[in-house]
């Protein structure tokens, strides 16, 4: 979406596009002004601080509630940035490693987030110039890593908080083509809290297709200049359970050994739905492969190149 949102007029005379004006892409994905844009509509968001420069974090240190959250400031789309820290020593130390690791800039530093005790929920729509044309949401059974980040495994759901919560984001933004509005319910209050925006296409987009709701050929309809109706949340199946077995689920099990079993089963039960067909075998072949290199990695180390 970056861009087909930076060079729309280059391309619109080649294709068909369904993407958000630059200001808007630009405001979505920066997560400290999403935090700001959230408290001024009335959102949920934990408490968010931004930094100028490494040794204001480092000052910060002694003054943060923990546990306490350092992530990338803006959604990449690419590998995270992301730590859950519990001391000041921790923190200054993850801060340090994380600026080095991805070369950050002081334009670009991690924030730091209050930690939400709870669970992943996410909200997902295409808009068409503004106005929402399909909804969907789901609810993180597990993730990667299992502290909070990627679905692993995850269930479709009907909950109108927070698909107001992420209406009025998106609406405030005034929205074109898909985002996703990424939620954690705390588990204090029962309240949603906003973790970030996601631009563009989302990687449990298979959850919304089994559901029965089709994005992609929102996008496809939209891009052609088509005017598309209004779909609800009653427009998609609810309580459908979908698993990345080899793209993270088997990997949050060992994080998490208490849940080796639910991810056996979920793996097993032909009612849950996967991302492996028999008729396509090389994407399963390749997560297979690239699941068995990381739980050597996890297990010996890892391997010298």
């Amino acid at each position: 979406n970056e861009y087909a949102s930076r060079f729309t007029e280059e391309l619109r005379p080649l294709c068909g596009l369904a993407v958000p004006s630059l200001e808007a892409f630009e405001l979505a994905r920066d997560k400290l002004k999403m935090a700001e844009t959230a408290l001024r509509l009335g959102v949920g968001t934990p408490h968010t601080l931004g930094v100028k420069s490494r040794n204001e974090a480092t000052k910060l240190a002694a003054t943060l509630n923990y546990p306490a959250v350092i992530k990338g400031r803006f959604e990449t789309g690419g590998q995270r940035i992301l730590a859950v820290v519990h001391s000041p020593g921790e923190f200054t130390t993850e801060y340090q490693r994380l600026c080095d690791t991805f070369c950050l800039g002081d334009h670009e530093l991690p924030i730091i987030q209050e930690f939400i005790p709870g669970t992943g929920w996410g909200f997902f729509a295409f808009y068409q110039n503004g106005k929402c044309r399909r909804v969907f949401m789901h609810r993180r059974v597990r993730e990667i890593p299992a502290t909070g980040g990627c679905s692993t495994c995850a269930e479709s759901v009907n909950d109108p908080a927070l698909e107001a919560a992420g209406r009025r984001l998106l609406d405030d933004l005034n929205w074109n083509g898909v985002a996703m509005a990424e939620f954690r319910r705390d588990s204090r209050d029962g309240s949603y809290k906003l973790m970030e925006i996601n631009p563009k296409f989302w990687g449990s987009l298979e959850l919304a297709l089994a559901s029965g709701a089709d994005f992609a050929d929102d996008y496809v309809r939209a891009a052609c200049g088509e005017e598309l109706p209004e779909r609800t949340s009653s427009d998609y199946r609810c309580g459908v359970r979908y698993s990345w077995p080899f793209d993270g689920d088997i990997l949050h099990g060992m994080e998490r050994p208490a849940h080796l079993f639910s991810v056996f089963r979920d793996m097993l039960n032909p009612f849950v739905k996967k991302n492996a067909w028999l008729r396509d075998p090389l994407p399963l072949v390749h997560s297979m492969l690239m699941c068995g290199r990381q739980i050597a990695r996890k297990l010996f180390g890892k391997p010298s190149e």
